[in-house]
């Protein structure tokens, strides 16, 4: 993520209703797992710190680990009493010891072009799990989903559910379920992915990410209520067939 990112992120994760939903997704996911409780979770790629305060519901402390010192530095502001360590992620097994936390959240990670194996990545991420822990993920989906906000994100892949689950298989998770969410932008974000292969799409430049801008409060409110009637659904049929993103949820084998 270019640097200018990081401080239109920091402002809008607690508030836009992207990020507002993906937190409700994963709480109910979570539930659904059977819940998780512990003393320690790790946000894998933390950024700016928008998410730790939803894991603190589940674990007591919080350690947030990203590449970026800009986005780590806005964390900290946000999150004084929690630990942040500088760090690759493709370095995971370095940086912790094995069985170090009960909880490991991936909020759109492993798609980044710097993870050089996604799969051992999952793996790395399970050594760092304790016996019966949760690792809970959202990735982007579908190939053809790819568009400019993709490359200025360092964006490398997408998903297919199946594909997701599989990967969390072979790595040795179990109980992984997931679905699709974000169904409702679906069409738009095709749409403006077709535009960008037509090379019709506006450059994104320093000044800014169209995609990190907070819409007028009513607009907000609005895409919040509709994705309340997919969340319904999820929670009464186990998921939706398509959306925009993936999330999963596994246990760590005791």
């Amino acid at each position: 993520m270019e640097r200018s990112a990081y401080y239109q992120l920091a402002e809008i994760e607690d508030t836009h209703w992207w990020f507002v939903y993906r937190r409700k997704l994963m709480a109910l996911l979570i539930e659904r797992l059977g819940g998780v409780s512990g003393q320690a979770a790790l946000d894998v790629g933390c950024g700016t710190g928008g998410n730790m305060g939803f894991l603190k519901n589940y674990c007591s402390t919080v350690t947030g680990i990203d590449l970026s010192v800009d986005a780590l530095a806005l964390a900290r502001g946000k999150h004084p009493a929690e630990d942040f360590v500088a760090g690759d992620i493709n370095k995971l097994r370095d940086l912790f010891p094995p069985a170090s936390f009960d909880l490991v959240a991936d909020f759109t990670v492993l798609y980044h072009s710097w993870i050089k194996s996604d799969l051992q990545s999952m793996r790395d991420i399970r050594h760092v799990l304790r016996p019966g822990g949760a690792f809970v993920l959202t990735e982007t989906a579908f190939p053809i989903l790819r568009r400019a906000h993709d490359r200025l994100d360092y964006g490398a892949r997408r998903y297919r559910l199946g594909q997701l689950k599989g990967m969390l298989t072979e790595a040795g998770f179990r109980d992984v379920q997931g679905t699709y969410f974000n169904l409702p932008a679906f069409p738009i974000v095709l749409l403006l992915a077709l535009v960008d292969r037509l090379g019709l799409s506006a450059k994104e430049n320093d000044k800014g990410v169209s995609e990190l801008t907070l819409p007028p409060a009513w607009l907000n409110d609005v895409a919040l209520g509709v994705l309340h009637l997919e969340l319904a659904a999820i929670r009464a049929f186990g998921g939706v067939p398509i959306g925009v993103s993936v999330a999963c949820v596994a246990r760590n084998p005791p």
